[in-house]
């Protein structure tokens, strides 16, 4: 259902709820009828069969036949050697199993413990596992999202949306209809559930809960997910069938031909047989492949890489398509500064420095620090320059409303604010031409072409009584803009250009917006940057035509 495409007013009549939410009796109802708000999770194979489906392969139980027919035959050495082999390779790929193995189930620690609605009009704290379709929920900073909710009423509304996306940088909210079709990463007007209110309210009309909410549709998609068989477990399968026809081939013709040819006695043609079949099993094949595997797989675990089946580190030579994220894997993980223009250098850095809510105490480390992810990009920028922290004597917080936020500080005998925002709305606020506002427009324009987020800078002296007010902040002096961006790894440029000169293909998936992406391919070194797909996309597309335009 396209709730994002409904007016409000459409969403809660078609739930059949009102913004004084439901009554308790009807929720009691809906509740038993729809069931409650918890993913599904697929039920947990147990450590012992875990364990004993090492012994279930065609190789393992040819040499536990082997080591039954070395006991009969009296050489109880050969057989305790042969069955150990059979007992620590199965140890060892149990352990590698367990030791790499992320539960899917993890996915149902993103639901919200609790959650705030309205019944009748009062405010109450529920559990979340009992949130039901059309309970109105009140949203506000520090919230995790319980369930898909349609937004009727936002005021700052920012939401990290990283267990979707995989970005950190927090979206803002809106509660009007939206008419294009749109993937969950843009649907401005909704929130989903396992995601994290930065800042702001809101109150919304639940539209899904458990697994028809995004995070449990992606839970279900994991969990549908076939195991597929490496190559090397193909060829290993296929050499075992082999051996086994073999054996049972030779074994009947040396029956046959003995028996009828030279009439030997079946004491001594048993034992012929058993000395046949000891000598045609590769005792050692399993023994030597899991020390190879092993050793592949340390090998890994050095570089940061952990191998969940010892058989995908042979498979990981073979492979021609390597298909990465990009947020924290191609990337840095971390806003970054990477561009300022500016004619005053030191009062750009002084707003950076102070025109935030993060840092509180000079003594503070930026490191140590945590918040909104610009606002830590500009303060690291910042932070070998050791200027001080100036005292905010009143503050106006950022909205998406008039987009700018501005703070107030002493400055010898006057006051100064420090403005940041959207450069246009800066530039509309201040003393500049409309020539010298559009030569500063051109400028952001070029960072915003390379994926940058822009920030504009300025500020305005006032009298030292005067309070802070929106109606104060015109004929702004503009100091300048800055482009942030998620960086590339140096390391990831250097490793894709590694992959691409031994023939293998990279491709970048990400929850981040086309140009952005666009832009960060290029400085990695990505082939084909020009074509890029977006979800909607590959919605539209058939899979004939999806597997015609993957390959560029």
């Amino acid at each position: 259902m396209t709730w994002y495409k409904e007016t409000a007013e459409q969403t809660m009549n078609k739930l059949k709820t009102t913004k004084d939410g439901l009554s308790n009796q009807e929720r009691t109802s809906r509740l038993e009828i729809q069931g409650r708000n918890e993913i599904e999770v697929k039920k947990k194979v147990s450590p012992l069969r875990k364990f004993l489906k090492h012994f279930t392969d065609l190789l393992m139980i040819i040499l536990m036949v082997a080591s039954v027919l070395k006991f009969l035959t009296g050489d109880y050495i050969e057989g305790s050697i042969i069955l150990l082999v059979v007992i620590i390779n199965s140890f060892v790929g149990y352990w590698q199993e367990r030791k790499a193995e992320e539960s899917l189930n993890g996915l149902k620690s993103l639901m919200s413990q609790d959650a705030v609605v309205l019944s009748e009009g009062v405010k109450k704290s529920i559990p979340a596992t009992e949130i039901v379709q059309g309970d109105i929920v009140s949203l506000t900073a520090g919230d995790v999202v319980p369930a898909d909710i349609r937004l009727v009423e936002t005021y700052g509304l920012m939401i990290e949306e990283a267990a979707l996306t995989g970005e950190s940088d927090a979206v803002e909210k809106m509660s009007e209809p939206l008419v294009d079709e749109l993937g969950a990463g843009d649907q401005l007007n909704m929130a989903f559930s396992g995601t994290l209110v930065q800042a702001g309210s809101a109150l919304g009309v639940v539209v899904e809960t458990g697994n028809t909410t995004e995070i449990g549709k992606i839970n279900q998609a994991l969990q549908s997910v076939q195991q597929q068989t490496t190559p090397l477990v193909r060829k290993i399968h296929q050499l075992n069938k082999q051996i086994f026809r073999g054996i049972v081939f030779l074994s009947l013709f040396l029956i046959f031909f003995t028996s009828f040819r030279y009439g030997l006695e079946w004491n001594f043609l048993f034992s012929t047989i058993i000395a046949l079949i000891v000598s045609m099993i590769p005792e050692g094949l399993p023994a030597v492949l899991t020390m190879i595997l092993s050793l592949g797989v340390n090998e890994m675990a050095q570089e940061q890489a952990i191998i969940k089946g010892l058989p995908s580190v042979e498979t990981l030579g073979s492979m021609t398509v390597i298909c990465s994220d990009k947020t924290g894997t191609l990337t840095k993980n971390e806003m970054t500064v990477v561009e300022t223009m500016t004619e005053d250098e030191t009062r750009l850095l002084e707003i950076m420095k102070n025109c935030q809510e993060v840092q509180t105490k000079d003594d503070q480390v930026v490191e140590t620090l945590s918040g909104n992810p610009t606002e830590l990009a500009l303060l690291r920028y910042t932070a070998e320059q050791n200027l001080p922290l100036k005292t905010a004597l009143a503050k106006l917080p950022f909205s998406s409303s008039y987009k700018y936020m501005a703070t107030l500080h002493e400055e010898q005998d006057h006051a100064v604010v420090f403005v940041k925002g959207a450069p246009e709305v800066l530039l509309s606020k201040s003393s500049l031409s409309q020539s010298e506002q559009q030569q500063w427009i051109n400028q952001a324009s070029q960072l915003a072409k390379k994926g940058q987020r822009v920030l504009g800078f300025a500020y305005k002296q006032l009298p030292i009584e005067q309070e802070l007010e929106h109606a104060q902040l015109q004929q702004l002096t503009f100091v300048g803009i800055a482009g942030i961006i998620d960086p590339p790894k140096e390391s990831a440029i250097q490793a894709v250009r590694e992959c691409q000169q031994a023939g293998i293909s990279v491709k970048m998936i990400t929850g981040d917006h086309k140009d952005t992406a666009q832009a960060i391919a290029d400085q990695i070194g990505l082939k084909h940057t020009s074509n890029v797909l977006e979800g909607i996309d590959i919605d539209r597309l058939s899979d004939q035509d999806l597997a015609k335009k993957v390959s560029k």
